[in-house]
């Protein structure tokens, strides 16, 4: 089933989620170890080209995102979960959502702060955008200290998950694994 439920999350939905958490989880290792390359490493000058290209490749999945879930019925709350876990929910992955576009546009910043535009893998590029001040000294702190609260936010979405998972015996994590329900002896 390609699209939601009542009850279920579709493959879409699926897909996304985990594409989107694998990619920034993976582009937040590759940023916190560019932080540390000297200026003869021998990747000092690809990482950085393939971080802003997957950071691209992130923003145009969050906004098929965004619009799939526009589009899509939301699955009601599994049994047992209470109101306090749905605020809860909701503000962390709003925050979260809202935290890794602001650490894309400032990752975005930083790369055409010298007014060249952002290459794409080299399959075409993106004009800069060169604002007035220091924005290369701006973007670089903010896309840092983002990109550590993305991080924080997303521990605490899995620490959630895992805890209706493990704790609760809810259906929540199976849900978006895209498992059936639990069998009754689990």
């Amino acid at each position: 089933m390609l699209r939601n439920t009542d009850s279920r999350f579709g493959q879409v939905a699926i897909l996304l989620h985990w594409s989107i958490a694998f990619i920034v989880i993976a582009e937040f290792g590759v940023g916190l170890y560019m932080t540390g390359l000297e200026y003869y490493h021998p990747l000092y000058n690809i990482l950085p080209h393939y971080h802003e290209s997957v950071g691209v490749v992130l923003a145009v999945l969050i906004v098929v995102r965004l619009f799939w879930s526009a589009w899509n019925i939301r699955p009601a709350p599994g049994a047992g979960v209470g109101q306090w876990e749905q605020l809860a929910s909701f503000v962390v992955k709003t925050l979260m959502s809202t935290i890794v576009i602001g650490v894309i546009v400032f990752g975005f910043l930083l790369s055409t702060a010298e007014g060249d535009p952002l290459k794409v893998f080299d399959w075409f590029e993106l004009p800069a955008l060169v604002l007035r001040g220091s924005q290369e000294d701006l973007s670089v702190f903010w896309h840092y200290w983002l990109a550590w609260t993305v991080i924080a936010l997303a521990s605490l979405h899995t620490l959630g998950a895992l805890k209706h998972h493990l704790i609760d015996h809810d259906e929540t994590l199976r849900r978006m694994l895209g498992l059936g329900p639990r069998p009754e002896n689990e």
